[in-house]
């Protein structure tokens, strides 16, 4: 399957086109019908998703806006077009500087990071975006949000797999400023919390945290054995003696929701944080071996991607979706193929296919209030790019560490 994404700046409009066929504009209320899903159909879902990113990017500026993304939508005619939907209740802004870096990853999951390649430009954009947002002392972006961390984090992540596959020096001293602002982070022999060394390590924040600091071990930068050990530690400190389950905080229950942004559509409880940590602890070095992860897959894997809004239940999450892809893809064949089936078959089916939001997918699930749907788009494509991203990342970072 790898070849053919090689082979896609040739066919790249041909391979969007494809995929546009019914309508598909408003929040599904039924999950799609089940089928099975070919290689080439997730090919497709994946380049019409990042076709409707760069079709949104805010040029010149090379960011995405959770709330502004509208201002991008093809409006030929007012009678008949109109915009693309977001998520209710959609806060402020203030996750930009995290969803430009997720939609930058997507577009490195393919390797466009040049300008000889499809949307070579906005991945260009995307990263340069986030170079400037990094400041003297490493942090990136505004700090007034009670939650900024994640902007920092996730960021970090995406300047270290940008200055890997592109090997630009500009970005290598971006990226290092921001590891060492995020080691410097850390609560001592901990984790992390939603500011610098705040004594409230977070299992989320941390698990972001060790997603970076993982890919800045893949650059080649400098991050002792000890800081993962702290990460490691701080989530031991949040799991119950003998559970596979990790809380958010040491004080959380076993599964993190936070309050529903439509009461009308209750979100399923999900072991979301235990996705998010399951994957981290691979990050930070642990074999798919250690009893541990396996407890934790052994949760996770009971709750597979499904699509679906009613008033009583809604089990869409993107983030659940995302960490979860990842540690089942680690977890082993019989995990894997147990866990894609339903994923592909669930973002493949509930992909918009009509006007401007064609290619996009509907932020109908749970933290989408956050990120809207470019957060929902962007995670749905990293989650079906699992397969072959980490082969690509991996591939080149040891070509840059002569390997």
């Amino acid at each position: 399957m790898q070849n053919v994404r090689w082979k896609w700046a040739g066919v790249a409009l041909a391979a969007v086109a494809a995929v546009i066929l019914a309508a598909g504009g408003a929040p599904t209320k039924k999950p799609p019908k089940k089928k099975k899903t070919s290689g080439q159909e997730i090919d497709n879902a994946i380049a019409a998703g990042l076709d409707w990113l760069h079709r949104h990017i805010e040029k010149p500026g090379g960011r995405w806006s959770a709330t502004g993304f509208s201002k991008k939508c093809e409006i030929k005619d007012e009678k008949k077009d109109k915009p693309c939907s977001n998520a209710a209740n959609m806060q402020g802004g203030q996750y930009d500087t995290g969803i430009t870096a997720l939609a930058v990853m997507a577009f490195l999951g393919n390797n466009y990071c040049r300008m000889d390649v499809p949307y070579g430009m906005s991945a260009l954009q995307g990263i340069g975006h986030l170079k400037g947002r990094v400041g003297n002392n490493g942090a990136i972006g505004s700090q007034s949000d009670e939650k900024w961390m994640y902007n920092q984090l996730i960021a970090t992540q995406a300047l270290c797999e940008a200055y890997i596959l592109t090997r630009t020096d500009s970005v290598e001293i971006a990226a290092k400023k921001a590891v060492k602002f995020i080691l410097d982070a850390q609560n001592p022999g901990s984790g992390w919390g939603y500011k610098p060394k705040d004594g409230k390590p977070n299992t989320s924040v941390t698990a972001w945290a060790l997603c970076a600091l993982h890919a800045a071990k893949q650059a080649g930068f400098n991050v002792p054995w000890a800081v993962f050990r702290g990460g490691l530690a701080g989530f031991a400190q949040m799991r119950p003696p003998t559970s596979g389950v990790i809380v958010s905080t040491a004080t959380g229950g076993d599964r993190t929701n936070r309050k529903n942004d439509d009461p009308k559509t209750p979100f399923r409880k999900l072991h979301t944080v235990s996705a998010a940590a399951a994957y981290a602890v691979i990050c930070a070095g642990k074999k798919k071996s250690d009893s541990k992860f396996k407890r934790a897959v052994g949760i996770i894997i009971r709750d597979t991607p499904e699509w679906l809004v009613t008033k009583e239940d809604c089990p869409i999450n993107f983030y659940y979706w995302y960490f979860a892809t990842n540690a089942m893809y680690r977890a082993g064949s019989s995990k894997w193929k147990k866990w894609k089936k339903p994923l592909h078959e669930t973002l493949v089916g509930s992909q918009c296919t009509s006007g401007c939001a064609r290619g996009s997918w509907d932020p109908a699930g749970e933290w989408c209030s956050a990120g809207g749907r470019v957060y929902a788009t962007a995670m749905a494509v990293l989650a079906l790019q699992t397969s072959y991203r980490h082969t690509l990342i991996e591939k080149y970072a040891k070509r840059l560490q002569g390997k």
